[in-house]
């Protein structure tokens, strides 16, 4: 299935092709105890693990830099893995076969049972080589669907900022009192995955000069909080600090910007 964000952007020059892989589950379900599995038939069905690859097309999908290809049935990687008995290895055809499809980064979920962690692959077709990786702990009986939003957000947290550097426009402060904001919108909602409580960090981008290069970094200024997600494109958020400097920043015409905080415990 594929999921075009607009013809428009898909001919963009700047937008990348990426395919979503299903989650390899087989050393988690080897691990499970199976009388618990004769008793629970539609166990990986209700497990948050079995959701992510469906998170991560949601969540990229409706990125304007992507266009998203879902091969959630797709185990060309697992059976080559299996022979191969490597984890940084490709299979030649599944390599060539995303070039003839134009696509530019795989992306593949595992559970790894050594470290009892998710860790998502992204793969840079042009080179077959891994381009970065994303990875979290799976927390002893906190599997089921009402935990995928901690695991999700985990891992998405990584992949926007380490991987592809995605981050939410702030884009205007709707409450001010005393020169303090109060209160953020922000360029991100139900389609970015968005969902009350989550936390954000508050940054602009600073020029650094390293030798004879310049380099733009992350310069965070402060903390909010989302306290309701208006819809597919926009959320509200509580200023939690910074707010004077966010305040003054904004009066002066900068632009800032938001990313998840990654959160720490469950």
């Amino acid at each position: 299935m594929l999921l075009l964000c607009s013809v428009a952007t898909a001919q963009d020059a700047d937008v990348k092709r990426i395919a979503v892989f299903d989650i390899d589950l087989t050393e988690y379900k080897a691990k499970t105890n199976m009388f618990r599995m004769m008793l629970m038939i539609d166990l990986f069905k209700q497990n948050a693990l079995t959701s992510i690859p469906d998170h991560l097309v949601q969540a990229y999908a409706d990125q304007p830099e992507f266009v998203v290809i879902d091969k959630a049935n797709y185990q060309l990687i697992e059976d080559e893995r299996e022979r191969q008995k490597s984890e940084d290895f490709i299979d030649g055809y599944v390599v060539a076969q995303g070039k003839s499809e134009g696509i530019d980064f795989l992306v593949k979920p595992k559970y790894l049972s050594v470290n009892n962690n998710v860790s998502i692959t992204v793969y840079d077709v042009a080179n077959g080589e891994v381009f970065c990786q994303a990875q979290t702990e799976v927390i002893k009986n906190k599997t089921g669907p009402e935990h995928t939003a901690y695991y999700i957000g985990q891992l998405l947290d990584q992949l926007n900022s380490e991987c592809f550097d995605i981050k939410f426009h702030v884009v205007r402060a709707t409450e001010v009192k005393k020169g303090k904001a109060k209160e953020l919108l922000i360029g991100a909602g139900k389609n970015h995955q968005m969902r009350e409580d989550r936390i954000l960090e508050v940054f602009n981008m600073k020029d650094e000069k390293i030798g004879d290069k310049t380099i733009k970094r992350a310069n965070v200024i402060g903390e909010c909080e989302i306290t309701l997600v208006e819809g597919p494109d926009f959320s509200l958020a509580k200023v939690k600090d910074g707010d004077e400097e966010i305040a003054a920043m904004l009066d002066n015409g900068a632009t800032l910007y938001c990313r998840t905080k990654v959160m720490k415990k469950l």
